[in-house]
């Protein structure tokens, strides 16, 4: 699987021991993980649903919210309706 961009463009360890630099990177995840979030409900609500796109964005959304619990916060404390997907 090829690695998201968004992953490759992230500063290296040693930029997160800035406080406001954690933060900003914990507001980029939530935003990113917002966009894919209505990525996937678009592509659901097509007539006929790409199952790759949908696949494809899926691991992406999980990408992001694995990076949210490495960074030491739980996506479902700051995502909305705790990080789960939309009925």
């Amino acid at each position: 699987m090829t690695q998201d961009p968004f992953f490759q463009s992230l500063p290296r360890q040693a930029a997160f021991q800035k406080p406001e630099a954690l933060a900003k990177l914990r507001r980029s995840l939530r935003d990113r993980h917002g966009r894919l979030e209505d990525l996937l409900a678009a592509e659901r609500k097509r007539p006929s649903p790409d199952s790759a796109v949908l696949q494809q964005l899926k691991r992406r959304k999980l990408m992001v919210k694995d990076a949210l619990h490495a960074l030491g916060q739980g996506a479902s404390a700051s995502l909305p309706h705790g990080g789960r997907v939309r009925a």
